[in-house]
């Protein structure tokens, strides 16, 4: 589900018509009903055409403090006056309004993916099926600054033997997906939350340590979707299928966190007195990296 917050009747049904199509939007114009629906979303979108001394401005930023693992597309007007009262927020992505058929879908795609990432981290972290050591490589595996490519580095990173790492995953989560796998879905995972309309894939793929033919032989592979394909705002789909695939096997001992753990995860967390994980300013984008299980040329296991 997308949640819509959207005063301007008007609009409502352009935005809903923008969402990807294997998303359901569920639209709502006022913000305390977008409160209490935005956080059992997988991403929320917020319409505020002008941002200076909207009520909704500070309402949002109220809104990404309490809630700061939830993601946003910002929608507003494309005015100079806008672009400057950007610099204090703190969303995922930021649509103008007149680009909005455009860029939305893309937008939305991209927030998906973070949304299921953030969900695998904290499934990792709250994971008490896994053992501790599996647990520290996981983690290690989608935090590290630069890429883990093989089970053999995670291993090492992590001070044991590649073999531990797969005894461990085989008893901890066992079925059809290998860490090898994991490490691949981490990789393209992280590069689709780098593509942006003006990103070219050769760029998201130098960043990820992969040459563009590779990443695309990986998305394939794991998605059956090539890069062509995942242009056209399919990147929902993909996080769809990660959820599916990776999570479900990650959360296999512990089946009843798959449906509460993205969602709920912040709230459990303030309830304990510690929130963790940080949005991304606005423009700023992350990148990380690990390489392709199977046969891809740039990857090793």
């Amino acid at each position: 589900m997308i949640a819509i917050y959207c005063a301007v009747r008007d609009l409502e049904r352009r935005l809903e018509r923008s969402v990807p199509e294997e998303r359901e939007p569920f639209t709502v114009r006022a913000w305390d009903e977008f409160e209490s629906t935005a956080p059992r979303a997988d991403c929320s979108v917020v319409l505020i055409t002008w941002l200076p001394g909207a009520s909704e401005t500070e309402s949002l930023a109220t809104f990404k403090r309490h809630h700061p693992q939830h993601p946003v597309v910002l929608v507003t007007r494309g005015d100079m006056t806008n672009a400057r009262a950007l610099a204090g927020m703190t969303v995922e992505d930021v649509v103008w309004l007149q680009d909005v058929e455009r860029d939305l879908p893309a937008a939305v795609g991209r927030t998906c993916v973070l949304s299921q990432s953030r969900t695998l981290a904290d499934a990792l972290s709250q994971g008490r099926h896994l053992p501790p050591r599996l647990r520290q490589a996981l983690l290690l595996a989608i935090s590290a600054p630069r890429p883990v490519r093989t089970v053999s580095g995670l291993a090492a990173a992590v001070g044991c033997d590649r073999r531990t790492l797969w005894h461990h995953w085989n008893a901890a989560c066992p079925g059809p997906l290998r860490v090898q796998d994991f490490l691949h879905w981490v990789l393209l995972m992280r590069a689709l939350g780098g593509k942006t309309r003006d990103r070219s894939w050769a760029s998201v793929a130098e960043e990820v340590g992969m040459h563009p033919d590779s990443l695309g032989r990986l998305a394939r592979q794991l998605t059956g979707l090539g890069l062509r394909d995942l242009d056209t705002g399919r990147q929902a789909t993909v996080a769809d299928l990660f959820r599916t695939r990776v999570l479900g096997q990650v959360l296999a001992g512990e089946p009843d966190k798959l449906m509460f753990i993205g969602q709920n995860a912040v709230e459990r967390e303030r309830g304990n007195g510690k929130i963790g994980g940080r949005s991304q300013r606005v423009h700023a984008r992350q990148s990380v990296t690990t390489k392709p299980a199977g046969k891809s040329d740039d990857l090793a296991s």
